[in-house]
Order: C-alpha cells, then structure tokens, then sequence
C-alpha cells in the first residue's frame, strides 16, 4: 500500500527494556533475533494499513555484535514501527529524551529511505496520524536531510556507521536533530514538527524504506535506543567508529545552551565493566562544541569502551551527557 510521507514542503544483546528512578529506556541491538522477517518474531511491527512489509535481520553488516536490521524499498516495501506506548511507563510525555541509532549506507545502495518519529500514530487505523520528525537518507543524490521546517541537509556517509540522535524535549515542545556531528535541526517544535494538531509525546519509531522508482536499496541502522536525558549534553559521534590501533579517534560533543563551560571525557566502562577514568578536559566554546582527537594506542583489539562526557556548570556541579559505545578491532 502507498504510504503518507510528509515531504519538505510541509550492550546487551536483543532488544532490552530498563527502568529507574523517573527513567525509562529502551535499546534493540537486533542480536537476540533470528535472521529473517523482524517483526514476525519481535514486538516490532508492520506498518498498520500495510502488509508484506516486515524487515529483515540481516549479518551483513553490524555496528554491534553480529546483526543489524536492513531497510529496503525493492523489490519489496520495508515499513517497520516499533510502539513506545510497550515502555514500562508508556509513551513518553514530558521531559527530555534522546533517540540514537546507529546508520551504514553500504557502496552502491541506491534510493530513498526515511527515519520517521510519530506522536500520533493510529494504530487501530482510525484517526489522523501526527509527524513528529522525518529525515530521509538519499542514497542517489548523496545527502541526508531533515524534513521539517529547517531543512537542513549534509552529505551522505557511505561504509561507515554514522551516528544519528535526535534529543527531544517534550515539555519545552522542541527537537534537535544530528547526523553524526552535523546539527540538521535546532529548536524545531516537536508537537508541530511536519503535521499541526500533534500531542506531546513520543509515539513511534519508524523505519521506512521508500517507494517506487526512487525506493531504496538498503540501509542498515543497529544499536537503536530511547533514554531518559534529563539535560542537554550530547556526544555526537566518534569517527572512526569501529577503530583499530593506528587510527586517529576524533569524539565530537556539544551542550547547546552551555557554551564556554568546562567539559571533561571519561572511560566510562571497558566491555560493560566500569572503569572510569578521567582522560581529557577543555573548554566548550560559544556553540557549546568540543573535538577531542588523538591517536589510538594498540592491546585494545576486542574491546568495548563507553565514553562519557561531563559538562562543569560556573557553579561547580556537572552535568551528565549520553555515553558513546566505541568498539576497537
């Protein structure tokens, strides 16, 4: 069935559930999933006027572990959803949550694929639906570009697994959205984001590979997850990301509303083990960003380390970004 876009002009294995104090999370690195259709075996869906368009969970590629789920077009429609209203709060309906997922555009795929955010979304059938974000990943004119009213646009990564994070503040009704360390979207309503009328929250994630002449080929998205982010520090990316010794790691990481506060990068854990570890501090300049780079040293093959950053506020306290999973081959 033709689907409804809104166009410009308008590390554990599986998927994983945790809650906390106020928080609720969630995390699918599709590891815990047989190979084949997606939603047939996992609380994933189709979309709810299609059918025939589950996707599949491939090996080919995998940021972590040894499988990703693959986004097609053709020769058949992918249309994936996973409902948040299955979190063990419900959906989300205040505060600040940062979506993440993991992008590889491999060589030679072709077509157009999107990355969808609902706040309204029927799924009984019944009703309008409410955009809250689309972004589509043009793999035949080479460029990422965010959909809503901004517009902003980047050229396309290919053969690399590229960061892309939304941090969503629901009750402030506004988004900012990021392809690897490029701001595509600052401030953008989040209720009104490419359709009015919307509600604040956080319906559902989309997955949508296109249609017709321009449907894409393949895209692959890995280690997708929904956090609780109380405030507004965000790593951007790590390139490059799997890294081998010899490599020069740059990590890229901006608090918005902070410029010129102290920030510093910990190793946060080493394969799900904490190990912090203070490593460097600089100052975070007008734009709230900061590039720490340097080269890789060797006996790290197979490990995996999170890294953290901490944001030094004029009044002393800190204040806690997203962590980011590097992996060294």
């Amino acid at each position: 069935m033709t689907k409804k876009l809104f166009v410009a002009l308008a590390l554990a294995l599986g998927v994983c559930a945790f809650t906390g104090p106020a928080n609720a999370q969630w995390l699918d690195t599709f590891d815990g999933y047989a190979l084949g259709p997606l939603a047939a075996q996992s609380d994933w869906e189709e979309w709810y006027t299609s059918t025939g368009v589950d996707a599949d969970v491939s090996s080919a590629f995998a940021f972590s572990g040894t499988k990703s789920v693959k986004i097609i077009g053709k020769p058949t429609q992918n249309d994936v959803v996973y409902p948040f209203s299955l979190l063990p709060g419900g959906r989300p309906s205040s505060g600040s949550w940062l979506m993440n997922a993991k992008t590889y555009v491999p060589s030679g795929e072709k077509g157009v694929s999107y990355f969808i955010m609902l706040n309204t979304y029927n799924d009984a059938g019944a009703g309008a639906d409410n955009w809250s974000l689309q972004v589509r990943f043009n793999a035949n004119q080479e460029f990422v570009k965010n959909d809503g009213p901004s517009a902003g646009q980047t050229p396309l990564i290919r053969d690399r697994w590229v960061n892309f994070r939304a941090y969503i503040d629901i009750t402030a009704d506004k988004v900012d959205i990021f392809y690897g360390d490029v701001l595509l979207a600052k401030d953008e309503s989040w209720i009104n984001g490419l359709s009015t009328g919307g509600l604040p929250r956080i319906d559902v994630l989309d997955l949508y590979g296109g249609q017709g002449s321009n449907a894409a080929t393949g895209i692959y998205f890995d280690n997708t997850s929904l956090t609780k982010a109380d405030v507004s520090p965000v790593i951007l990316d790590a390139a490059p990301n799997p890294v081998v010794a010899g490599n020069t790691i740059k990590l890229t990481t901006i608090a918005p509303d902070l410029g010129n506060r102290q920030a510093a990068l910990f190793v946060w854990d080493v394969n799900g083990v904490p190990a912090i570890r203070l490593i460097a501090v600089n100052t975070l300049d007008l734009n709230g960003r900061w590039v720490l780079s340097g080269p890789v040293p060797g006996g790290l093959a197979g490990l995996n380390i999170n890294f953290l950053t901490l944001v030094i506020g004029p009044s002393g306290g800190t204040i806690e970004s997203n962590r980011e999973l590097v992996l060294f081959k």
